[in-house]
């Protein structure tokens, strides 16, 4: 299947673009609408949690922008960390609408996204940012305290989100050579994840050191494999230690747990 070239003439917000809709960016709005209505039937806040974690988007993202992984891959779960605090921060300590915090912080989002463009790209600083995010990762596993939340499943018809999922990620479709690396961490089934977990927001927070550390071990392993492999050979070994290492993580989340609540009942 070939690439439609779509022409945007005239200045924008972000430049003057020649977007390329591929079959991954008609895929990745699939996925993300799939997702998202996956997220609409979930009533458990861990399971809805952990739908957000996969790295669906992620990997069409990928494929769609076609480019080599880089620094702004890794600045993007920085941003996509600052996203999701920045819901919850939002709509339980300002108890602003869970509709306006999401734009609040999708808007956010965006504006760090242009500016992670311009990050310099060299080897020293890639393993660096590698590094740095691992520790700060860890110290949020393991300092982060848990908080019991409620089930909840929205009453807003699937037939009314899924537009907006579409509308969403078409939109970053378009804009992907905007935003570099840093879209392939959008928060497109973030967006959606926000609005049916915004009475289980703590829940969602807690995922996220487990989502920074699996996604930064693909992100790591398509830096490593694909100039030996290609791009996608690299992403499908990369969704294998994925999957090797998620159980590990959820495993080792879950051990803090149960020694925080033991901790706490002494």
């Amino acid at each position: 299947m070939g690439d439609i070239s779509i022409k945007i003439s005239g200045k924008s917000l972000f430049m003057d673009m020649n977007v390329n809709i591929s079959i991954w960016d008609i895929s990745l709005i699939i996925a993300v609408s799939a997702m998202g209505a996956i997220l609409a039937f979930l009533k458990k806040p861990e399971h809805k949690a952990l739908i957000w974690n996969f790295p669906v988007p992620f990997t069409l993202a990928c494929l769609a922008l076609g480019k080599p992984i880089n620094e702004t891959h890794v600045l993007g779960l920085v941003l996509l960390t600052v996203y999701t605090f920045a819901v919850y921060c939002l709509h339980v300590f300002y108890r602003m609408n869970i509709v306006l915090s999401i734009v609040i912080s999708v808007i956010l989002y965006c504006v760090l996204a242009g500016i992670v463009k311009q990050c310099p790209q060299n080897n020293y600083l890639f393993w660096s940012l590698c590094f740095l995010l691992a520790v700060f990762a860890a110290m949020l596993l393991a300092l982060i305290p848990d908080k019991p939340e409620p089930e909840s499943r929205t009453q807003l018809p699937v037939l009314i989100k899924l537009p907006m999922l579409v509308g969403i990620a078409t939109f970053m479709v378009v804009l992907k050579t905007s935003f570099e690396g840093a879209i392939t961490t959008f928060p497109m089934v973030g967006v959606i994840a926000g609005y049916e977990a915004r009475k289980c927001l703590w829940t969602v927070c807690r995922q996220v050191p487990v989502m920074i550390l699996s996604l930064l071990s693909m992100i790591i392993t398509c830096r490593i494999m694909a100039p030996c492999c290609g791009e996608k050979i690299a992403l499908l070994i990369a969704w294998g230690v994925f999957l090797t290492e998620l159980p590990l993580l959820l495993r080792v989340k879950k051990q803090l747990t149960v020694k925080r609540t033991m901790n706490n009942v002494q």
